[in-house]
Order: structure tokens, then C-alpha cells, then sequence
């Protein structure tokens, strides 16, 4: 069970890795468009959410990692 619950982390730290990814692009590309506070929000909404999915992949594997590649043995 403990294994699975550290799987599932991963995968919601991939998730949250790839909507701030995602985020981070569609201002690149739209930024002309974009009032500079929806920019900054959208940025403070990015940085938030590759946290979250650090935090969340912490919560189960006792270890910090802000990237979601970075593997302990414990997977």
C-alpha cells in the first residue's frame, strides 16, 4: 500500500509539474496579449502549483524534490 501511495504522489507531482509547465508556456506565447496582472497572477499560480506538487510527493516519501524526476529508492 505504501508503494502505491508513493506512485499516486509521483503522478500528482508529474500533474501539477506539467500545469505549471503549461502555464509558464501560454504566457510566454500570449504575453503580448495578457494585462500584467493576469501575468503576475498567472505566475504566482505556476510557482504555486509546482509546490503543491512538491509538497504533495513529500507528504508521502519523507523527501523534498521540486522536480519530478528526481527519484529516491523508495520507487
Amino acid at each position: 500500500m505504501d508503494k502505491i501511495l508513493k506512485r499516486l504522489a509521483l503522478i500528482t507531482h508529474w500533474l501539477c509539474f506539467a500545469i505549471g509547465i503549461a502555464v509558464l508556456v501560454a504566457i510566454v506565447l500570449l504575453s503580448a496579449d495578457l494585462d500584467g496582472l493576469f501575468i503576475i497572477m498567472s505566475l504566482i499560480f505556476a510557482l504555486t502549483s509546482l509546490l503543491v506538487g512538491s509538497a504533495i510527493r513529500w507528504l508521502f516519501s519523507g523527501q523534498f524534490y521540486l522536480l519530478p524526476w528526481q527519484r529516491h529508492d523508495g520507487l
